[in-house]
């Protein structure tokens, strides 16, 4: 067992609850450290009660952006945050909240970046999404602000987690020391699944008062006709010809896809939204195909996993790799008539127990020992104070 003085500070631009930052915090709350979190605020729902303290600091456009005026005014802030609360490690979520970190962390606080979100590739791949010359002008630079960024962020931490391997050995190739790298997958902790299985979740009354099958989907921060990160179009537009389906979309609404039938629900709480999936017929992921989404971990679909749901995904190396064929493979090209012959033909398709028993290799409970056993290195230089 860990001195239970010991303190970690989460830091993050985002808002909580976030599950890949909670996992990872409560995870480390088991082996005895006090937990600490600034964000930026917090969503509609049940707000962790593991955390030591949560502060509410926001980051604005100016910080995102790596705007040197801004993020220096930031970490004064932040480093009077960081002076009361006096943690021995600060483990940075993102890289605008570690670009604010990287100067004012003291060299007895290990520095640990929490990099799930691959931020310069993104930023990369942003950039080429649009034709819009100015925005693509703006994007350049923060794509540039991001590479130089992340190589500082790099240099600097103590430990670096990724959310595949691959990204490990991506970085090893440009020179960052590979014994301070490792993955830690978005897999879901198998208890709360079990608990959606095993409990009935009071459920929108849209899903007893609609007698068709239907599709979900989910977008948390944007509608889901942002094409930065999946393209649904064929899949809407299949769905509209077929009676006896409806696309079931928890998050904004968005009237493109709105006039092709598809039903938006709204943000839920997590196990109202989890208990919803289980009571679908599939449960989509649509991402576009591209160096960032190869060598994803979308939570979301190891979640439908592990409930049983069938799921409808795009072609994405890392989960064809783990999942074959129990998935039903289709890219946001594939021609709607595909589709819909897909979802007339649903029942041939594995589902329950099938997709489960090799879901149950991909979940938190065994990601969360890598993360032990690098804080035990990090903090002791060596296995064996921290209790799994």
């Amino acid at each position: 067992m860990v001195n239970a003085t010991k303190k970690i500070l989460f830091v993050t631009h985002s808002l909580t609850p976030d599950k890949r930052i909670d996992q990872v915090a409560q995870t480390l709350k088991k082996q005895g450290f006090e937990i600490y979190l600034i964000c930026r605020g917090q969503k509609k729902d049940t707000i962790p009660d593991f955390y030591n303290e949560i502060i509410y600091v926001k980051l604005n456009k100016k910080h995102l952006a790596y705007l040197p005026g801004a993020v220096s005014k930031m970490r004064k802030k932040f480093k009077e945050l960081i002076t009361r609360i006096a943690p021995d490690v600060i483990h940075a979520n993102d890289l605008p909240a570690a670009n604010i970190v990287r100067k004012i962390i003291s060299p007895n606080v290990k520095f640990v970046y929490d990099d799930h979100e691959v931020w310069e590739i993104y930023y990369k791949l942003y950039t080429k999404r649009t034709k819009n010359l100015l925005k693509k002008i703006q994007r350049k630079y923060l794509c540039i602000a991001a590479k130089m960024l992340t190589r500082k962020v790099m240099t600097k931490a103590d430990l670096i987690i990724f959310v595949n391997d691959y990204w490990v050995k991506y970085y090893s190739k440009k020179g960052i020391e590979a014994d301070k790298m490792i993955s830690l997958e978005n897999f879901p902790l198998k208890r709360e699944i079990d608990k959606v299985l095993s409990n009935n979740f009071k459920l929108d009354p849209f899903f007893t008062d609609d007698s068709r099958k239907k599709i979900v989907t989910a977008s948390k921060f944007s509608k889901i006709s942002a094409s930065i990160l999946r393209n649904i179009d064929n899949i809407a537009q299949a769905v509209s010809e077929l009676d006896n389906w409806v696309i079931v979309n928890f998050g904004q609404s968005d009237e493109k896809f709105e006039k092709l039938g598809v039903v938006s629900l709204g943000y839920k709480p997590r196990y109202e939204f989890l208990a919803s999936c289980k009571k679908c017929d599939v449960v989509l992921n649509p991402l576009l195909i591209d160096e960032l989404m190869d060598y994803c971990s979308p939570n979301r679909f190891f979640e439908a996993a592990l409930l049983g749901v069938r799921i409808i995904s795009s072609k994405v190396k890392t989960l064809v790799d783990k999942f074959d064929d129990l998935i039903i493979w289709i890219n946001p090209e594939t021609p709607k008539e595909e589709i819909k012959s897909i979802l007339k033909n649903i029942d041939k398709y594995p589902s329950g127990e099938k997709i489960q028993k090799t879901a149950s290799k991909f979940i938190w409970e065994n990601e969360e020992k890598k993360l032990i056993v690098a804080y035990e290195k990090l903090l002791y230089g060596t296995k064996g104070n921290l209790q799994e």
